[in-house]
């Protein structure tokens, strides 16, 4: 991530959960406050957090899928728009399709296991909705149920929004990789591009004639941001690839550390990866642990050497053995 992106990318680590450092955009703390502005401060505090673990489990999927199918990924960045999961994708197209849709299959998923078809299917209609979400009261008889019928609206929400073709959104994705594969480069790009710009302006369209403003505010955000993508081929022959330092043409999910990142295919895979760092820990730790058997042989040898062998204790007289018996050991081995 270079330093034009990370005016963008300002966040804080959240701990390293699955091999994965997860971070959140300081900008995130603006999806609270217009939630709460916007349905009420019970209803947008179970919004924000349904949309947090619902973004999250997407991004795990992206980077599940990815490991499994070949490639690597080490970061998740939660911000406003969304999540970036930093990934070296797979080197064929299947193992990139099939991680870019692991994403989304996961909010379907997570429909799937809190439909309203379980427990309450009279709300079934209100909740599919998109761009319409009912405001539930989350009194203490019907908390347990609000809580599952606004997680299932945010995933809903979450799974039509990425399928919709148009760059940074999976579906986009889906499209740009499935098109380079079959024409090239850059008819991929130009028709990704020209999806994503006719995309916005029907969802701006469709938000205007049904007062859905959230519609409107999509269309603009994919406006703005494959103009920006479209504009940015015609300045990379004055030497700027990328917009805000990133290149949208390359997806948003999928986001890549950079060129010379991209071209080191990893060789290895994430359980490797993962055995690899246990045998450094387990050897970073042997290492320390004779630097301090070779501390205290030093001061029992200086012991010794003034007082004489009766001076130890038997408890000092058994750990210069150990730490005898240690070295020469370790000697033995690295001869």
């Amino acid at each position: 991530m270079n330093d034009r992106f990370a005016a963008v990318s300002w966040s804080v680590p959240c701990g390293r959960w699955f091999a994965t450092q997860v971070r959140v955009s300081i900008f995130f703390v603006a999806v609270p406050l217009i939630l709460m502005v916007r349905f009420g401060s019970t209803m947008g505090g179970a919004l924000t957090v349904a949309l947090f673990v619902a973004i999250l489990l997407h991004e795990y999927g992206h980077v599940i899928a990815c490991r499994l199918m070949g490639g690597a990924a080490d970061e998740i960045l939660i911000w406003p728009l969304g999540g970036l999961a930093m990934l070296h994708l797979p080197r064929s197209t299947t193992g990139r399709l099939v991680t870019i849709a692991a994403g989304p299959l996961v909010n379907l998923v997570c429909c799937a296991a809190t439909s309203p078809l379980l427990y309450a299917p009279e709300q079934l209609r209100s909740v599919m909705v998109p761009f319409e979400l009912p405001i539930f009261e989350f009194t203490e008889a019907s908390w347990t149920i609000d809580a599952r019928l606004v997680f299932f609206a945010v995933n809903w929400i979450l799974f039509l929004l990425n399928l919709i073709p148009a760059l940074p959104l999976d579906g986009g994705q889906l499209l740009w990789t499935s098109w380079q594969s079959q024409s090239g480069s850059e008819a991929a790009f130009r028709g990704v591009t020209m999806a994503g710009l006719a995309s916005g302006w029907i969802a701006m369209g469709v938000g205007l004639m049904g007062n859905w403003p959230w519609a409107v505010a999509l269309g603009a955000i994919l406006l703005l941001i494959n103009m920006a993508s479209w504009n940015q081929r015609g300045m990379e022959d004055a030497g700027d690839d990328s917009f805000l330092g990133y290149d949208f043409s390359q997806g948003y999910t999928s986001l890549e550390r950079n060129a010379e990142d991209a071209r080191r295919t990893p060789s290895a895979s994430w359980w490797q990866l993962w055995q690899q760092r246990r045998r450094q820990q387990r050897t970073e730790r042997e290492q320390a642990r004779l630097i301090d058997l070779e501390q205290q042989l030093d001061l029992l040898l200086a012991k010794v050497h003034e007082s004489g062998l009766e001076s130890l204790t038997a408890v000092e007289r058994r750990r210069l053995r150990e730490a005898s018996e240690a070295l020469r050991d370790r000697t033995r081995k690295t001869s």
